[in-house]
């Protein structure tokens, strides 16, 4: 896995501020489980496994948190053959 940077600007971002508490907390996990090129497997099911899996958040609130995500343009969600 490459090693990411995370740069200081990253605190006085207006993306990660219009962000929900829980949706900003799975966006850092998230950059942790990335692969090299920046993608993730979706599914909520993996996600919770992967991101946040002492924290038990089902998967319908990780669909919502993906989708909130997206709609601030942190994330871009889509389908490869049916898989998210």
């Amino acid at each position: 896995m490459p090693a990411r940077m995370i740069q200081e600007r990253a605190c006085s971002s207006p993306d990660l501020a219009s962000l929900s508490d829980a949706a900003e907390r799975l966006w850092w996990r998230l950059l942790t489980s990335t692969d090299s090129v920046g993608l993730f497997d979706a599914e909520p099911l993996v996600v919770a496994g992967k991101c946040v899996p002492l924290l038990r958040w089902p998967a319908d609130k990780i669909q919502g948190l993906l989708v909130e995500l997206q709609s601030a343009g942190l994330v871009a969600l889509y389908r490869v053959d049916g898989v998210p």
